[in-house]
C-alpha cells in the first residue's frame, strides 16, 4: 500500500471503530440489549460503512464502483472477525474475574482480536485488481 493508501485505511479504521463502539455502546445503554448483541449489531454497521470507504476512498480507483460481490466479500470476511468477537466477550464474562470485567474492556479486548483477524481477510478482498 502506498503512503496514502495506509493514511486513509488508517482514518477509515479509526471512523469505523468509532462508529462500532458509538453504536454498541449506544444500544447496550439505551435498549439494554446484551453487550454480545450490541457489539455484534455496532460491528454490522461500521463493516457496511467500512465497505464504502474502502470502495470510494481508500482504494479508489478510476473504475470504482458499487460491488455487491466485493459488499457480500467484505460482510464474509466480517463474519469470522464477528464470531471471535462475540465468543471473546462471551467467555469473558464467565471466565476472566467471575464475570467482574467491566464491558467497556471486555468489548475493548474482542475488537482488538476481531481486527487483526478481519485484517487479514479484507487484505484478501481488496487486494489490487
Amino acid at each position: 500500500m502506498s503512503g496514502k493508501h495506509s493514511l486513509r485505511y488508517g482514518a477509515a479504521v479509526i471512523i469505523g471503530l468509532l462508529l462500532d463502539l458509538t453504536v454498541a455502546l449506544a444500544l447496550r445503554s439505551q435498549f439494554h440489549l446484551s453487550l454480545e448483541i450490541a457489539a455484534a449489531l455496532g460491528f454490522l454497521v461500521a463493516v457496511g460503512f467500512n465497505y464504502l470507504l474502502f470502495e470510494f476512498w481508500v482504494f479508489k480507483t478510476a473504475s470504482a464502483s458499487f460491488s455487491l460481490a466485493r459488499m457480500a466479500k467484505t460482510y464474509g470476511s466480517a463474519l469470522g472477525a464477528l464470531a471471535l468477537r462475540i465468543a471473546i466477550i462471551y467467555i469473558s464474562g464467565f471466565w476472566i474475574a467471575g464475570g467482574m470485567l467491566p464491558d467497556l474492556l471486555r468489548l475493548a479486548v474482542a475488537i482488538a482480536a476481531s481486527f487483526a483477524l478481519n485484517f487479514g481477510l479484507l487484505k484478501l478482498v481488496f487486494r489490487p485488481r
